[in-house]
């Protein structure tokens, strides 16, 4: 695992451990069970807590409920729960001996959400239902909404201050340009390729037959063109840079036209939007 995935596990275990037991008032153990663990995970995310964090995280309204709510259910799922708990225990990290003993519980939680979302790109994206991908879809497209021209400028540049967030733009844009095998080396940096290979050792989903690829591809076509008519002249020029030759258009419009692009598959519906998560997800694995 690349040291991107490793600082995103041990955040999100410290975070989760700490804010586990803050929520339950526990006393500080050397170490949580897995089924400790579990049902404390899943008591965060029924209780209300884990979307109340990522609501602190990334902002409120109406064009986010849906986001939030359904990024929520990931959380209290029995499969990500199991998946995350196991992750911890192997890697030994429910251990709590080393973790903050004091912290505020918005900013734990917070971290918290933060860490797994990244991790769940990096470790679990190919193991998430079609309904389930189109949520996280949604999510990384809200996601780098929030990223302000600036900070796009300054991780295209190669911003050797860059932190963790504007590594995590970085890769963004690296798996935008592998959606074309062609760009991928040029374009990735190191650290992409390295979370990228990762991904690559996941097995391939069943692959879509040809025909069935074919209409996944012309229900996304449909849908990229529908949305763009539908937008000023000046803001459809943009994208449309952005969409066509990523390494030519500006950062903020390569920045902008990922999340138009994942916000448009996340908008895809019935088996044909089924069909092309699939093609995508193979691709950017490199299965394709």
């Amino acid at each position: 695992m690349s040291s991107l995935g490793r600082g995103f596990i041990r955040k999100a275990a410290a975070a989760a451990v700490t804010a586990a037991l803050l929520l339950s008032g526990a006393a500080y153990a050397e170490k949580l069970t897995p089924a400790q663990f579990e049902s404390q995970f899943k008591a965060m995310a029924a209780s209300g807590e884990l979307g109340a964090a990522l609501t602190a995280a990334y902002g409120a309204g109406p064009d986010k409920k849906e986001i939030l709510t359904g990024y929520t259910a990931l959380f209290a799922s029995d499969a990500v729960a199991k998946r995350l708990v196991g992750e911890f225990d192997a890697a030994g990290l429910l251990d709590t001996a080393n973790y903050p003993k004091n912290a505020e519980r918005r900013d734990v939680m917070a971290l918290f959400a933060q860490s797994f979302t990244e991790d769940l790109f990096v470790k679990g994206l190919r193991r998430l239902t079609p309904a389930e991908k189109k949520t996280y879809f949604k999510f990384l497209a809200f996601r780098l909404t929030q990223m302000s021209p600036v900070l796009c400028k300054r991780v295209a540049a190669g911003d050797p201050k860059a932190s963790e967030d504007q590594e995590y733009v970085r890769v963004m844009r690296g798996l935008y340009a592998a959606m074309d095998k062609d760009l991928l080396q040029d374009f990735l940096s190191a650290r992409s390729r390295a979370v990228l290979a990762e991904i690559r050792a996941f097995p391939a989903v069943a692959k879509v037959s040809g025909e069935k690829e074919r209409e996944g591809r012309d229900a996304m076509n449909a849908a990229l063109e529908a949305r763009l008519a539908a937008l000023p002249e000046g803001e459809r020029t943009a994208l449309k840079a952005g969409l066509t030759d990523p390494m030519k258009a500006s950062a903020e419009n390569t920045c902008r036209a990922f999340g138009f692009y994942l916000s448009t598959i996340a908008s895809l519906t019935g088996e044909a939007g089924d069909n092309y998560v699939s093609t995508a997800v193979n691709r950017l694995a490199g299965h394709e």
